[in-house]
């Protein structure tokens, strides 16, 4: 289960775009295998390239929680 702020799909890129919800749940899903700190380095790898030069706006907040036996 993956608990999250607004931050992350409201930062912009360059051209003023915001991430968005569906990227960041597309993350979420193809990295939900992996080991969380791969999990947490290919989210962070992508706000990095994603802003750019772009200062972050908000606060970004990504807890990932896993339950046993799932």
């Amino acid at each position: 289960m993956y608990l999250f702020s607004d931050g992350y799909e409201d930062q912009n890129n360059s051209e003023q775009k915001r991430f968005g919800t569906k990227k960041l749940i597309e993350i979420l899903n193809n990295n939900a295998r992996l080991d969380s700190p791969v999990q947490k380095q290919a989210i962070d790898n992508k706000m990095i390239t994603w802003q750019g030069k772009e200062k972050q706006r908000d606060a970004i907040l990504v807890v990932g929680l896993k339950f046993g036996g799932l």
